[in-house]
């Protein structure tokens, strides 16, 4: 399709696909920067102008709930957040977020989670990263990544393992990967174990997605986001953001012994040579003797290696001291004390 004949050109871009019509932005001296169609099962080629004055100069094509949604200039508004009707061929505003002829000029339109995300330039916030529901009709900035008037200035917004990536500045950390989560994604960041007897283990949470502020439920009765000073055992958080998306985690703190002699208690595992100088040998003659996963503390209670056994347990990258082995036993979790110099 030659759509300015001669050697111009139109400038064709911003390609996107919509119940089996191609749409696209380009230009001709008629009617300038347009949308237009090609129809590859009729022939046909439409250009769209009702509802806009003057050359559209669109960009940022992205179909979202059988509309065309784009970024285009007006006068007196600037370049705002607009749609393409494909069922009237009627342009209309979907927000003035920047009023006046300034625009805040949205980019990098992309669909996540049933919304409508990009970045836009705002009076009171700067250039941030902005939200559309088409369910409710409402427009508004999703994360001050940089707070206050300052810009973080999201770009390149691509999905991917259902979150949405995108690069931005908050000031602290220069342009880095940012994501959103569709809802609430919770991870146990780290783990410390609990020595038996005491109450000193702990459990460090990140929250990444959803909407702050968030409260927290813990089955042991907190209300924190992290848990600290617990016994060994298993606990549950359940975090509720301010929209009431609801997400829960449940996490081990393990229990182990720190001391100067073995547990008295008969040991289904053998563990030699012991005082070791780097290299250990962990044996069953047992039914937990193929595939059992052991885990190494330090006397910190922090867990320094993790390996499966049966097998050869290598040590040497680890500083001379007390640490304790635990692995799972016939009777329960067993724990072993090793001398590493």
């Amino acid at each position: 399709m030659d759509i300015n004949p001669g050697t111009d050109g139109s400038d064709a871009d911003d390609f996107v696909v919509y119940d089996e019509v191609l749409y696209f932005t380009a230009y001709e001296p008629e009617d300038g920067l347009q949308i237009r169609s090609y129809d590859a099962s009729t022939g046909e080629t439409a250009v769209y102008t009702e509802g806009i004055s003057g050359s559209n100069q669109a960009g940022f094509l992205t179909v979202y709930n059988g509309m065309i949604y784009f970024e285009s200039n007006q006068s007196g508004q600037g370049r705002e957040l607009r749609r393409l009707n494909p069922a009237t061929g009627v342009i209309d505003l979907v927000e003035e977020i920047y009023e006046g002829s300034t625009g805040s000029s949205p980019r990098y339109l992309t669909v996540f989670n049933g919304k409508l995300y990009f970045g836009a330039e705002g009076e009171v916030f700067g250039r941030e990263l902005y939200e559309y529901n088409d369910t409710t009709g409402v427009t508004q900035v999703y994360a001050d990544i940089w707070g206050g008037p300052f810009s973080s200035d999201p770009e390149y917004l691509t999905n991917f393992n259902d979150k949405l990536y995108f690069a931005a500045n908050n000031g602290e950390k220069g342009i880095e990967i940012w994501s959103l989560a569709a809802c609430l994604n919770i991870f146990a960041a780290e783990i410390i174990p609990a020595v038996i007897g005491e109450s000193n283990g702990s459990i460090d949470i990140t929250v990444e997605g959803g909407t702050p502020p968030y409260t927290y439920a813990w089955n042991n009765g907190a209300t924190t986001e992290d848990l600290t000073e617990v016994e060994g055992g298993l606990y549950q958080l359940t975090i509720t953001d301010a929209l009431g998306c609801i997400s829960s985690i449940e996490v081990e703190v393990s229990s182990i012994v720190l001391g100067t002699s073995e547990v008295e208690s008969t040991h289904s595992w053998s563990v030699y040579p012991n005082p070791t100088e780097g290299v250990l040998q962990v044996k069953n003659e047992g039914p937990q003797a193929l595939g059992q996963q052991a885990e190494l503390y330090n006397m910190q209670g922090q867990g320094v290696l993790s390996q499966l056994v049966p097998g050869t347990v290598n040590l040497s990258s680890l500083p001379p001291g007390l640490y304790t082995l635990m692995l799972d036993g016939e009777t329960g979790k067993e724990y072993h004390r090793v001398v590493l110099y």
